[in-house]
């Protein structure tokens, strides 16, 4: 643990409060109420996106929650919903292709083969045993899910799986040890925790066992889904954080206040490899045609969308779009959770929040 009075900073040249709604933190967390939460005019061009216009597209796109961090250190520059930002629990979807990603290219012996093509036909092969939080679908060749391209993505390693989002690639990398796969996923990065406690400064609880669930689950997790992994959308961040520069993970806290930090948990070979996918995301994968007003004084270095199935509810998706931003004063972590919607959607909130700052 260290005092963040002893770390380098980017101090703003004004900070201002946002007008978060205070009595519904409150409500939800009691003496974090007091903690308020900053947004920094060199990051924002508003000087910080303010309540109003959080208010107007989340009307515009549909219940939401936007987290902005600095992304070296994890202060908290924005929240929007606090509720749903800091103490919700949702499965990731393909935002945690990146972490499974590092998670197998660190145990190559032990789960799939970083370097192995897999022939993605657009039907992504699973277990035998249906599931009842995600939409398995079979044929005459048995289960399935679908890819994220329905005529499929031909052949793909991990670096494409990354910047296209080829659910079969990773299925594939996982089927032979599902359940150590997924246990280890969630240890090593902190799923599935009381984060709203570790985020007040108490130590967060041990994460829960998982509960037992078919097997297909478990393989179902190294893409998000399947009900084994769940996170919060300020979780998320700071995983992001972590990955996007290659330091240590940080709970993401407010200005002046002891930091408390983890080890990266993936290799500095992961690290790279996985940054360099995520960097050709946003100019040749599923990030592609974000291209907001904003991204002329705001560069967007990197990023991953997520679609991911609502628990219990096969039919019906949450939206993900985390990306790596960076001005002329520092880089920052936007991650946007939609409550109603996919991925693409997600990343169009992203890129209204980015010409709105």
């Amino acid at each position: 643990m260290k005092n963040k009075a002893k770390l380098p900073q980017r101090l703003p040249e004004r900070i201002v409060k946002c007008s978060l709604r205070m009595r519904n933190i409150a409500a939800h967390f009691g003496a974090l109420c007091a903690a308020m939460l900053y947004c920094t005019g060199s990051l924002c061009a508003g000087p910080f996106l303010s309540e109003a216009k959080a208010e107007a597209l989340a009307a515009k796109h549909g219940p939401c929650a936007i987290v902005i961090l600095d992304a070296k250190d994890c202060d908290i520059l924005y929240l929007y919903n606090p509720a749903a930002a800091v103490a919700g629990l949702y499965p990731p979807g393909s935002s945690i292709k990146p972490f499974s990603a590092a998670l197998i290219y660190d145990n190559k012996n032990r789960y799939g083969d970083i370097l192995q093509y897999v022939t993605c036909n657009g039907k992504a092969r699973v277990g035998t045993e249906g599931h009842p939080v995600y939409n398995i679908r079979k044929d005459a060749g048995g289960y399935y899910v679908r890819c994220s391209l329905a005529q499929g993505h031909g052949r793909m390693d991990m670096h494409g799986a990354i910047v296209h989002s080829c659910n079969a690639w990773f299925l594939a990398q996982v089927k032979d040890a599902p359940e150590e796969f997924c246990e280890e996923l969630c240890r090593s990065w902190g799923l599935n925790r009381d984060f709203a406690r570790a985020y007040r400064g108490v130590p967060s609880r041990a994460a829960a066992a998982l509960p037992h669930l078919p097997r297909t689950a478990a393989q179902l997790s190294v893409i998000g889904e399947g009900g084994a992994v769940r996170v919060s959308p300020l979780k998320l961040a700071q995983m992001y954080a972590s990955l996007f520069t290659g330091k240590p993970m940080i709970v993401p806290h407010e200005e002046d206040t002891i930091m408390q930090e983890s080890p990266l948990p993936a290799s500095s070979a992961a690290q790279n490899r996985i940054y360099a996918a995520l960097a050709e995301t946003v100019t040749r994968g599923t990030l592609k045609t974000l291209r907001p007003a904003g991204a002329n004084r705001l560069q967007i270095l990197a990023g991953k969308t997520g679609s991911a199935t609502k628990y219990m509810q096969k039919y019906k998706t949450h939206g993900w779009c985390a990306l790596h931003l960076k001005d002329r004063n520092g880089e920052y972590v936007l991650v946007v959770f939609l409550e109603d919607g996919n991925g693409q959607k997600a990343a169009k909130l992203a890129g209204d929040i980015i010409e709105a700052l």
